[in-house]
């Protein structure tokens, strides 16, 4: 009798057995590839917080650029203009998306480059002299910051991305 109840539960316990091991699985297929759908969706966030960030940085340059050369067909003063220039190219909000999502590195550098663009926003609304050493100068800084900036950005990228991304 004892051989008998063992031989009938056999297959109901590698019945069960199999359950578990196919829905264990199945668990842990899902969490690999949540994980995996999550990282991707945060990596693309980075990605566009990037490029927002630098579009926005050099069409700032330019349009505080034209405002210094006096390249403008607006009539506002040289101050509302440069702060115009500033405002409407979307920097602040991608500077705070860039300092919402970047690794801290990126961030210091972000704001490096977004503090130079600033300085040269005010020699711009104060009237200064834009085409002088001291001011070309700033120019060069925010040129070697943006360039280091967008480097540090390419890095974070490959750690993540398609081998090759901005080389």
């Amino acid at each position: 009798m004892y051989y008998r109840l063992t031989v009938d539960w056999i297959p109901v316990v590698t019945t069960l057995l199999g359950t578990v091991v196919g829905v264990g699985s199945t668990l842990v297929v899902d969490r690999v590839r949540s994980s995996r759908e999550q990282r991707q969706r945060w990596d693309d966030l980075r990605r566009q917080s990037y490029v927002q960030f630098l579009v926005a940085t050099n069409h700032t340059h330019q349009a505080l650029c034209a405002v210094a050369l006096g390249i403008s067909s607006s009539e506002a003063p040289k101050a509302a203009r440069a702060r115009e220039a500033f405002v409407s190219n979307g920097i602040y909000a991608a500077c705070e998306q860039v300092v919402i999502v970047a690794p801290e590195p990126i961030r210091i550098a972000a704001n490096v480059a977004f503090d130079l663009l600033k300085r040269y926003r005010d020699l711009i609304e104060n009237g200064h002299d834009t085409d002088n050493s001291a001011n070309r100068a700033l120019l060069d800084q925010y040129r070697q910051s943006r360039d280091s900036l967008r480097e540090l950005m390419h890095e974070d990228l490959r750690s993540f991305g398609p081998a090759g991304i901005g080389s």
